[in-house]
């Protein structure tokens, strides 16, 4: 794949396609652009594993592939300007955000939030405004010299052995992308109606047909089982112990697990992390976390990390502060 790719246009070709290109661009771009491009890469995985929100991180991440064509385009008149580290550093700034905004939506706990507390459009409609004003400064600096301009796309062009026609083509797509207005769509909108209209959460989970609807108009049924789905929900509104831990998992477990507010750590070990499983933890998360944690120095050092009073027990505040809420569990330990 030659530097210089339209890798925006590579969507329509898969994420494997566009992945490659962004890898083989990244080198080519001048100090800190490979920084940006390796930013790029963190959110293509994080929005092709996201459990819901597609529509509007996949708008985010178009969006971003387009602000990136922008850079592979006008990068040598940039740097003719002295402008192009300071808009590279502010790419990869508002990359950051994006990845962000994303990795809330890489783990399943993010269901509920989407249920229970309404749409997040006020952020994203931020962030692409934000895309949107960054590829207008550029344009307003390059557009200061055409001459030095059109070398720049000339540049451009002979890098990536297309035609100059090509590469204007492609400026111009990412251009338009950018200028356009935030389109959100709320990912549980119509989840959440159908739920009010259903007789609210309780009555949906006291009925599989009811569920089965909610799981569907969710659109999440490729990526959790209706079981998955619901354990999650219960264990929301059950008033227990486990309440008081964030992560989704965590709490799951400890609510199958145990009813105490805290137990000795050499129960919690006997059932940690190997019963995971059976809160449909993914085998694979299970395996890893049982490898790090078959060490007895991980496991002491594990136990630090969250004591805050007895030594020798674990309580659901200590798991409730030690873990937030909106991240999977394996990255947090």
């Amino acid at each position: 794949m030659s530097a210089g790719c339209h890798v925006t246009a590579l969507l329509t070709k898969g994420i494997s396609v566009t992945r490659a290109a962004v890898k083989s661009l990244g080198p080519s771009l001048p100090f800190p652009g490979a920084e940006a491009a390796n930013l790029v890469l963190v959110l293509l995985d994080l929005v092709e594993g996201a459990v819901t929100n597609a529509s509007n991180l996949a708008d985010l991440q178009r969006r971003a592939l387009a602000l990136l064509d922008l850079l592979s385009a006008y990068h040598p008149e940039l740097e003719r300007l002295r402008a192009y580290k300071g808009v590279v550093d502010e790419y990869k700034e508002l990359l950051q955000g994006i990845t962000a905004y994303a990795k809330a939506y890489s783990d399943r706990s993010c269901l509920l939030r989407v249920l229970t507390s309404g749409s997040d459009a006020e952020h994203y409609t931020a962030l692409v405004a934000q895309l949107g004003e960054l590829a207008q400064r550029v344009e307003l600096a390059v557009a200061a010299d055409s001459n030095a301009r059109l070398q720049s796309l000339q540049t451009a062009a002979a890098a990536s052995g297309r035609a100059l026609e090509r590469v204007e083509l492609a400026v111009k797509e990412a251009r338009q992308l950018l200028a356009q207005a935030a389109a959100y769509r709320d990912p549980a909108g119509g989840a959440r109606a159908l739920v009010a209209e259903l007789g609210g959460m309780e009555a949906v989970l006291r009925d599989g047909d009811k569920l089965s609807r909610v799981v569907q108009e969710l659109g999440v049924g490729d990526r959790l089982t209706i079981h998955a789905v619901s354990s999650l929900l219960e264990a929301h509104l059950d008033q227990g112990p486990h309440r008081h831990i964030r992560q989704s998992d965590l709490r799951l477990f400890w609510k199958q697990q145990y009813g105490e507010v805290q137990v000795p750590w050499k129960v919690f070990w006997k059932a940690f992390p190997e019963k995971l499983s059976t809160v449909s933890v993914d085998v694979g998360v299970v395996s890893a976390l049982g490898e790090v944690l078959v060490r007895e120095a991980s496991r002491r050092s594990f136990q630090l990390a969250l004591e805050i009073a007895d030594p020798e027990t674990v309580s659901v505040w200590e798991l409730g502060q030690g873990f937030t809420e909106y991240e999977a569990l394996m990255p947090q330990v």
